[in-house]
């Protein structure tokens, strides 16, 4: 049975609670990847856990295992990690909540995260996600958000967020938004739009612009420079490759200009969508880029 675990019970001052989910809501990392980016830059603190075994089906979130040479060193299976922050400057602490989306048993997760809530008494909560959207890497990348009290979007609208309208199958943020309204507890969950067309890798660009609208909303004032420069490392690499084929450039052109006019006057007739075959080339491209960085054979 999945259980909630503490390791000790910090004091908080009404704290903000920030919520990333792995799974189907991180296109691109960004919901994951924005969360821990939180966690290491604050150096915040592990304090609680929700163990894995009831929510998750071990065939498709498979475990994490680690050889070396011959001999097994670790196995790590999904972990849902909750970690606290003490703001000196600010009205607000902030928890944290590193996790993967459940597959099963949403209610009984759903009462572990809002045991946290109720405990500390949070006063608010972020979710963060990605989506993947028409938008090229070229542009800024739009953040969207759902929120489950109106007067929010008063607040969130001024940072340049737009409001999402959308019917269909649902993620967990979504079941957390309405939890949250049932307790009369506000909550906003903050998209980041990633290019459909940059797949399987980490998105530092779209990261950089959801942190940039969530951080003044959790009262903190952060320098992201490293995010920007990551992102612009990034475009820069995908221009690099743009430039040595002839087709994705012309995709890209194309897609770019339906972009802009559609920024400009509504939406025009859809372009076909970009092949397989495109994805997986710019995906691979991408690894190797990542994978040469990580060598230390990438040049600042």
């Amino acid at each position: 049975m999945g259980e909630f675990i503490l390791r000790h019970k910090p004091e908080l001052r009404d704290p903000y609670m920030v919520v990333g989910f792995g799974g189907w809501p991180n296109a691109g990392e960004v919901g994951t990847a924005t969360v821990t980016y939180l966690r290491d830059r604050l150096s915040a603190d592990k304090f609680a856990e929700i163990t894995p075994e009831e929510f998750y089906d071990f065939s498709f979130v498979r475990p994490f295992m680690v050889v070396e040479d011959g001999l097994v060193r670790a196995l790590r299976f999904a972990d849902n990690e909750f970690y606290f922050w003490k703001n000196p400057t600010g009205e607000h602490d902030l928890i944290l909540l590193v996790g993967f989306e459940p597959q099963l048993r949403w209610g009984r997760y759903l009462s572990f995260l809002l045991q946290v809530v109720q405990q500390w008494g949070v006063k608010r909560v972020y979710s963060v996600g990605g989506v993947y959207d028409r938008v090229p890497h070229t542009k800024d990348p739009p953040v969207s958000a759902v929120v489950n009290y109106a007067r929010l979007k008063q607040e969130l609208a001024p940072l340049g967020i737009s409001w999402t309208n959308y019917q269909g199958p649902s993620s967990f943020h979504s079941t957390l938004l309405m939890a949250c309204r049932e307790r009369r507890l506000e909550m906003a969950s903050i998209w980041g739009h990633v290019p459909f067309y940059v797949q399987a890798v980490k998105n530092p660009k779209v990261c950089h612009a959801v942190l940039t609208r969530l951080a003044p909303l959790l009262g903190l004032s952060l320098d992201l420079s490293d995010l920007k420069k990551a992102g612009e490392h990034m475009e820069e690499s995908l221009s690099r490759l743009l430039g040595q084929n002839e087709e994705m450039r012309r995709y890209v052109e194309r897609f770019e200009a339906e972009y802009d006019a559609q920024q400009q006057a509504g939406p025009p007739p859809r372009s076909a969508p970009a092949t397989n075959r495109i994805i997986r080339e710019i995906e691979e491209f991408l690894r190797k880029e990542q994978r040469r960085q990580g060598d230390g054979s990438a040049t600042e």
